[in-house]
């Protein structure tokens, strides 16, 4: 697979900046707040009267299925680990929180070695969002994710692993944060992590494969699907970011049409990927968030919880997409853009 170096210069330096400071304007209700994952380097716990550093063994965690984790190389040298069913809480006050933690293939606990894959972070009770602590490579002090925005007072924050297991090191409270700091944040927030463009979607499970869609004349309810390279197939996408983590995936012979993903139901739990007018609708506007070695997470706005999916992990030509349930970083579930120059 050819992928472009420019693009994977930017791409990296991209998701260093907006990963390392990104985060949304501060509001006066918790409906405001936001949260943003991360996949990127260790970072050292903030200093200062503005915040508080709470580490895993400070009183007033509730640690319910997860196991003490001794290293040198954590924040304390400790962390807690466990697997699905199992979270962590914790009661603070302030404006915001960032949480840090291991990002890795696995972790050892006890002799035993337990695959990393997602954690499911709330606030107060309310679903934020998934984030992925599987990785190729350990980065200690894996900022997981910032959350700004929210209303003075005390808050409830938990952390589940999900779809394997994973590890909380320590938080930082913010306890006030300055309108310099947040106009910083803002700016970064501002720029997407893939910017507009061309590209071709290639899926890390199948590297010489492209998405496309499955009949060149683009109609409405088309499939989309993998194929191998083909000038007379439509492979290039044009990516439109439209603001935060959204963003439209047009054909680029298509650009009235965009990516939709039906809507899991108990009665279809894998539905057909297809390209449809497009009209705003939820179901059309895609979340893109970064993964680990580049490649990034694909899926509608309509359900955080499904995303784009190579039918059973197969790799030959005319192999469909469809929605299928985030199952923590799968090769057939994570996807590469390659920058290209339009027709």
């Amino acid at each position: 697979m050819k992928v472009s170096q420019t693009w994977v210069e930017q791409a990296n330096i991209r998701q260093r900046l907006v990963l390392a400071i990104i985060a949304f304007f501060a509001s006066i209700s918790l409906a405001a707040a936001e949260q943003v994952p991360s996949s990127t380097t260790p970072a050292k716990p903030s200093t200062g009267s503005a915040t508080q550093t709470v580490d895993d063994a400070d009183p007033g965690w509730i640690w319910n299925g997860m196991e003490d984790e001794a290293d040198p190389d954590m924040y304390g040298a400790t962390a807690h680990a466990g697997g699905s069913g199992s979270y962590g809480a914790y009661t603070f006050s302030g404006v915001g929180v960032d949480i840090y933690g291991l990002s890795a293939p696995a972790t050892e606990i006890n002799g035993k070695i337990h695959k990393l894959g997602t954690v499911k972070i709330s606030i107060d009770g309310k679903p934020s969002s998934d984030v992925v602590e599987k990785g190729s490579t350990t980065s200690y002090g894996f900022l997981i994710a910032r959350i700004v925005g929210l209303p003075d007072g005390n808050h409830v924050l938990q952390i589940a692993p999900d779809s394997g297991w994973g590890v909380v090191d320590y938080i930082v409270v913010h306890k006030t944060i300055s309108a310099a700091d947040m106009a910083a944040m803002q700016e970064a927030a501002n720029k997407p992590l893939i910017s507009a463009g061309y590209y071709r979607i290639i899926p890390q499970s199948a590297p010489n494969e492209y998405l496309e869609v499955s009949d060149a004349s683009c109609p409405d309810g088309a499939n989309v699907q993998i194929y191998k390279a083909n000038p007379d197939h439509q492979q290039i996408w044009h990516v439109v970011p439209l603001g935060g983590d959204r963003y439209r995936l047009s054909p680029q012979n298509a650009p009235n049409e965009a990516i939709s993903v039906p809507n899991i139901t108990p009665e279809l739990d894998d539905p057909q990927v297809v390209i449809w007018n497009y009209t705003g609708d939820p179901r059309q506007q895609m979340i893109i968030t970064p993964g680990y070695s580049g490649f990034c997470k694909i899926g509608p706005v309509s359900n955080p919880d499904e995303v784009l999916n190579v039918f059973y992990n197969l790799t030959s030509d005319g192999t469909k997409i469809i929605g299928y349930k985030w199952s923590g970083g799968a090769k057939n579930e994570t996807w590469w853009f390659d920058r290209v120059s339009p027709k």
